[in-house]
């Protein structure tokens, strides 16, 4: 067991959301913090040191989901942040600098992103859903693309992707669920869905 240290003091809630690994064996944890004030503070420990994200909007309303890090050692914290408005912006902080992802099926419609991994030549997958309106659509954006990777009983039932994985020639595989009257579990290798019962 290794603890993580809370830097606004030792009487004060903390937790993790997500964990990886460099090359290395550094260690980098996302997750927050509280305050004296109780508020949750987002971000991540690397090799037990806290850094703190921000929000671009200048507002304290973020949170991290996930953690990466690539072979050249970026560390990518991924999340959403709130306007003062409340609207809500998905994508990740790389280095500590935002990055917004985008929904291509209309900016108007919710979308989320629960997963990222980096693969060897520096290439960011961000798994999630996107919205178009009616249904939840399953898939993952590389490197600010979107990648569909839908539902396999049909475009009516929604699907998300919960987490992923990139092998050492870059196919990508997501675990997450699609409806089919149901939530179902698996996953999705080579585009190709596997149900786990």
């Amino acid at each position: 067991w290794s603890s993580l240290s809370n830097p606004y003091g030792t009487a004060y809630c903390a937790s993790v959301k997500s964990i990886a690994a460099d090359q290395a064996g550094n260690v980098f944890v996302s997750g927050y913090c509280c305050n004296s004030s109780n508020d949750k503070i987002y971000g991540y420990w690397n090799k037990g040191a806290w850094t703190q994200v921000v929000n671009p909007n200048g507002t304290d309303d973020c949170a991290v989901e996930s953690i990466a890090v690539d072979n050249a050692g970026n560390v990518y914290a991924g999340g959403y942040c709130y306007d003062s408005t409340r609207k809500k912006s998905v994508g990740y902080w790389k280095n500590g600098t935002w990055t917004a992802l985008a929904n291509p099926y209309g900016s108007s419609f919710r979308f989320d992103m629960f997963m990222m991994t980096a693969d060897s030549t520096g290439g960011v997958y961000a798994g999630g859903y996107c919205s178009n309106g009616y249904y939840n659509i399953a898939g993952y954006w590389m490197d600010g693309t979107w990648y569909a990777l839908g539902n396999s009983y049909g475009s009516v039932f929604s699907a998300g992707v919960r987490s992923l994985a990139v092998n050492a020639s870059g196919a990508v595989s997501a675990a997450g669920w699609c409806h089919n009257g149901y939530q179902e579990a698996g996953y999705w290798e080579k585009g190709s869905w596997h149900a786990l019962i």
